[in-house]
């Protein structure tokens, strides 16, 4: 994605009062440049979560509650299971509850190892969880003060603007509707669900559609 605007199109699964924007091309690589160059003196949540959530489209909440046992391996590729199975895990709705590919982007990076080498059950441990917010609001705290270093002051721009920017990829590359909102784990009301149901399922095509787009980050 090399264009300087944002795309400007609705957010699948999107409600009329949100008014988020994506991040341009511009902003995406302020953003990834700070974090990049100040890696070594980062926690591994400011390096990870803002990475998972653009290549993925999850949600910031979905992403600090992941555990270590929460990523493995469906036929035979690596996967994040976003479910509420712990009483300190919480989702937005039953389509929340989802398997998704891991981005290949994020196994080159080294995503894998860095969970083999975590200590203790939860992936992002010295994140808390507060009773609103959840194991996010930290994170959502230092991203929203990251922007105003970086200048971005756009209130449409915040953390949530990677989901935003993922579900604009997508529909740049025409991909099915069904099968985006599978991914992101949107409540799907389009009758095609029962057609396209089996394919959702289905891991290999979903890692395509992943791994369809990208950043110049």
């Amino acid at each position: 994605m090399e264009s300087d605007v944002s795309f400007g199109v609705k957010f699948l699964g999107k409600t009329k009062k949100e008014s988020y924007k994506s991040f341009t091309a511009k902003e995406l690589k302020k953003i990834f440049s700070y974090i990049n160059s100040n890696k070594e003196q980062l926690k591994s949540h400011h390096y990870w979560v803002p990475l998972i959530s653009l290549y993925t489209g999850a949600r910031l909440n979905e992403i600090c509650q992941l555990y270590c046992n929460d990523v493995k391996k469906v036929d035979e590729i690596w996967c994040f299971d976003f479910q509420d199975d712990t009483e300190d895990k919480s989702i937005k709705n039953e389509s929340s509850k989802r398997l998704i590919p891991i981005p290949e982007v994020l196994l080159e990076l080294g995503i894998i190892k860095f969970i083999n080498n975590v200590q203790g059950e939860r992936l992002f441990s010295e994140l808390k969880h507060y009773k609103k917010g959840g194991y996010g609001r930290d994170l959502s705290k230092w991203f929203s003060k990251l922007l105003k270093e970086l200048d971005i002051c756009d209130k449409g721009k915040t953390f949530h603007s990677f989901r935003h920017g993922f579900s604009d990829a997508q529909y740049q590359l025409g991909t099915n509707e069904v099968l985006v909102n599978a991914i992101m784990g949107h409540t799907n009301k389009s009758e095609s669900y029962t057609t396209y149901k089996s394919k959702m399922l289905n891991m290999k095509v979903l890692k395509e559609i992943i791994d369809s787009i990208s950043f110049e980050i």
